[in-house]
């Protein structure tokens, strides 16, 4: 067993603390890690190793060497840095794709039997409201459900790294004058580009507003975030879909939302967020959702309202083939609703919505046998997926 630290300070800041950790594994910022593509391949292709040769391809097996893990991450609108968040997605080999039920919620199943690891984080950085701490903390608690750690610590400590002052605290906007403003961007976060149900879900958006959208894919300016952040600082609203990544907001989104903090000095856009997950239970992203209310307040932005999409892959097939009475009808009424709001620039309530008339019974059968489908079109045995990595 070795114990890990995955950190994101600078040569400076960890010569300050390195012999703490000698003879631990540790992940830190070479500037090569590429965001998950969300592409199920450390599940179905080389199950319990990521398809990226990044030299990141197996952090879900040095999760598995560890008794401890000690996240070290500059807080960012209540969760982790960009490669932090970026470690902990493509952790996700570290699990089986198969269903399990956790105190009344649908969790994967773990692929290494009888692991006991225990999770240290400490934030550094801007000190947060107690409110922002305890969105913090819920939504580490919702990572370490997921990845079956205990969690042992969450703190905050403004001197571990050394910068240049607070890194983002809230800004006054009071008695700037109002930017013009104009129009909305559709923004797709998802990796899978065009292939990928957020897509799905703004295309259906833009259908019920009357509209058809030119949908920005994050993906294409995945080297020019500058780029992308300017395109997004005319609009007076910005509707951003993107998949649920280990209970919070995908690593790709993270420097985007840092941008625009940086850009943006004059607020007041409003923002609405579609998210789903593969989960049946639409209010585990309530995390995610609570992230970008942080973001939206530090900036000034006005956050619109969220649609949460439990099961969300399947719905996106089952919007068209279903009818109305079909297992999407939640999905599409969250969305009819989402597409008044943002057409008003109003504001309504988060609106979670899980699959209608579809049991999460039924709901895990067809989930599991499809990766057992999967498998064996990819030449692997059904044996195979459960594979341990040495």
């Amino acid at each position: 067993m070795k114990n890990l630290v995955i950190h994101d300070l600078d040569g400076q800041g960890w010569e300050k603390i390195k012999a703490d950790y000698e003879g631990w594994n540790v992940f830190a910022d070479n500037g090569g890690i590429r965001p998950c593509m969300g592409c199920f391949g450390c599940w179905a292709k080389t199950p319990g190793e990521c398809v990226i040769k990044d030299g990141y391809d197996r952090v879900g097996q040095i999760f598995k060497d560890a008794e401890e893990i000690v996240v070290i991450s500059r807080w960012t609108f209540g969760g982790f840095s960009p490669f932090v968040k970026n470690i902990f997605d493509r952790s996700i080999g570290h699990a089986l794709p198969f269903f399990q039920m956790i105190d009344g919620e649908m969790h994967h199943v773990p692929r290494y039997e009888d692991e006991k690891i225990d999770l240290y984080i400490r934030f550094y950085g801007e000190e947060p409201s107690e409110e922002e701490k305890e969105v913090s903390r819920e939504y580490v608690r919702a990572v370490c459900r997921n990845t079956l750690m205990t969690l042992k610590e969450v703190s905050w400590n403004k001197t571990v790294q050394p910068s240049e002052g607070d890194l983002f605290p809230a800004k006054d906007i009071s008695g700037l004058k109002e930017k013009p403003l104009s129009g909305t961007v559709f923004l797709n976060a998802s990796t899978r580009g065009n292939a990928s149900n957020s897509k799905a879900y703004l295309e259906k958006l833009g259908e019920i507003m009357g509209v058809s959208p030119e949908i920005l894919n994050i993906n294409d300016y995945r080297n020019s975030i500058d780029t992308l952040a300017d395109l997004i600082l005319p609009a007076e609203k910005l509707v951003i879909a993107m998949p649920l990544y280990l209970d919070g907001i995908p690593a790709q989104v993270i420097p985007l939302l840092e941008k625009l903090y940086e850009k943006d000095a004059a607020g007041g856009k409003k923002v609405y967020v579609i998210a789903n997950m593969g989960f049946y239970e639409s209010i585990q992203i309530r995390n995610m959702l609570a992230l970008m209310k942080v973001w939206c307040r530090h900036l000034g932005y006005v956050f619109g309202g969220g649609l949460a999409v439990g099961a969300g892959g399947t719905l996106k097939k089952m919007m068209e083939a279903s009818g109305a009475e079909g297992p999407a009808k939640k999905a599409v009424e969250g969305l009819e609703k989402l597409a008044e709001a943002v057409k008003e620039g109003g504001i309504i309530p988060d609106i979670y919505a899980d699959p209608y008339n579809l049991s999460i019974e039924e709901y895990t059968e067809i989930c599991h046998s499809a990766w057992y489908k999967w498998a064996e079109a990819t030449g692997l045995s059904k044996e195979d997926l459960f594979r341990k990595m040495p």
